[in-house]
């Protein structure tokens, strides 16, 4: 059985990790809206980017699809263009 305080830690961990995975999730859906405003996003790359959970990537790619202009050129700038193929 959990001691007290090992429970608290493990709350508090889990509670963390619940509050990361949805930064994450929120951002990756943040690139999607942008992108889908220059058209259609291949279904593998909403995939790949839907499953991505690091906060500071996501980052990256958010403003990468705010400059690309297409979703073509977010692709191939961030290379999930050559993701397809692998």
């Amino acid at each position: 059985k959990l001691r007290e305080g090992e429970h608290q830690i493990g709350k508090e961990e889990g509670k963390a990790e619940g509050k990361a995975e949805g930064k994450a999730e929120g951002k990756a859906e943040s690139v999607l809206e942008v992108l889908e405003l220059y058209g259609q996003v291949p279904e593998y790359a909403e995939k790949r980017i839907l499953e991505e959970d690091d906060i500071k990537l996501l980052s990256v790619w958010l403003k990468e699809a705010a400059k690309a202009g297409s979703v073509e050129g977010f692709l191939k700038k961030t290379g999930l263009k050559e993701a397809q193929n692998g």
